[in-house]
C-alpha cells in the first residue's frame, strides 16, 4: 500500500513541478496562450495568497499550513492501510499537491498557477491533486459505509445487546 502512496504523491509533484518549469521557460508572467478548441489557456501568473487568490498577503500563513498538511499526512502514513486505498490515494494526492506548491512558496514566495479556464480562477497541477484528493475524501465520507458502521447492530436491536440466538453460521 504504502509504494502506491508514494507512486501518486510522486507522480503529482513531479507533473506539477515539471509543467510549471515549461511554463516559467517558455512564457513571460502575465502572458496568455489560448490553445485550440478554446477551453483551455496557459496563462502564466505568480499567486502569493490561498487557492483561487485569496488572502494574497497569508504567505507565512499559507506556507505553515502547507508545512502541518504534509507532517500530518506523513504522520498518518502508517494507519492509512486501515482506511483503504481510495483514502491513501487521496492522502497521496494533496500530499503531493500541498508539497509542489510548499516548494514553489519555498523558492519564489508565490504559487506558479497557469491553467486557466477562463470562468475559474488560474490553477496548477499542485491544486488539482489536492482538489481531487478533497473530493474522493468526501466522496468516501458521503456515500461509503466504513467497516465500524458494517459491525453495528441491525436497527430492530437495542445497542448493548447480546448478538441474537438465530445467528447463522458466518457468527
Amino acid at each position: 500500500m504504502r509504494w502506491v502512496f508514494g507512486l501518486w504523491a510522486v507522480v503529482v509533484l513531479v507533473l506539477d513541478q515539471i509543467t510549471k518549469t515549461a511554463i516559467m521557460e517558455t512564457m513571460v508572467r502575465g502572458q496568455s496562450l489560448d490553445l485550440p478548441g478554446g477551453l483551455l489557456a496557459l496563462t502564466y501568473i505568480h499567486n502569493s495568497g490561498g487557492a483561487f487568490g485569496f488572502f494574497p498577503q497569508g504567505g507565512p500563513f499559507f506556507l505553515a499550513t502547507a508545512v502541518v498538511v504534509a507532517v500530518g499526512i506523513l504522520w498518518a502514513l502508517p494507519r492509512l492501510e486501515h482506511w483503504g486505498s481510495w483514502t491513501a490515494i487521496a492522502c497521496a494526492l494533496i500530499l503531493g499537491g500541498t508539497l509542489g506548491n510548499l516548494i514553489d512558496r519555498l523558492r519564489f514566495g508565490s504559487v506558479v498557477d497557469f491553467l486557466d479556464l477562463g470562468w475559474w480562477p488560474i490553477f496548477n497541477v499542485a491544486d488539482s491533486g489536492i482538489s481531487v484528493g478533497i473530493c474522493m475524501l468526501l466522496l468516501q465520507a458521503l456515500f461509503v459505509r466504513s467497516p465500524e458502521e458494517g459491525a453495528r447492530p441491525a436497527p430492530h436491536e437495542p445497542l448493548g445487546s447480546p448478538p441474537s440466538a438465530q445467528a447463522g453460521p458466518e457468527a
